[in-house]
């Protein structure tokens, strides 16, 4: 919990209001159809590996091309406005555990995993 009580205005990238997001598209990125082939790719040479999900390193699910984007996330999500929409992730004809397998090596290239709950999931499912 934060005690923090702010008496200044936040001037920062991460102090954004709905309009400001809505006039750039910086926070949006769509997947192209060479990354999603990277991303299968990866997927596959990760599972010929049998490593264990949760021993990945990023060489375990290798993203030669992506990994520049994904950089790129990362800065956005740390140093700009906090997050990123990363869209166009086709997952038909996936399982649902290779669907989680895909997140967790994307991931890799975003941050260090950390607990999601009390519990200490390290992987939260949300369902439409």
């Amino acid at each position: 919990m934060q005690d923090t009580v702010w008496r200044q205005p936040i001037a920062t990238p991460h102090a954004w209001r709905r309009a400001d997001m809505l006039d750039n598209d910086r926070w949006q990125r769509r997947i192209t159809a060479a990354e999603q082939r990277e991303v299968i790719a990866a997927l596959r040479h990760a599972q010929a590996a049998k490593v264990p999900m949760l021993q990945w390193q990023t060489g375990d699910f290798p993203l030669d091309t992506l990994r520049a984007s994904l950089d790129e996330i990362a800065a956005e999500v740390r140093d700009g406005a906090g997050l990123v929409l990363l869209q166009g992730l086709d997952i038909a004809g996936l399982t649902d555990e290779e669907v989680c397998m895909i997140y967790w090596g994307l991931g890799l290239y975003l941050g260090e995993p950390l607990g999601q709950n009390p519990k200490g999931d390290l992987l939260g499912h949300v369902f439409d």
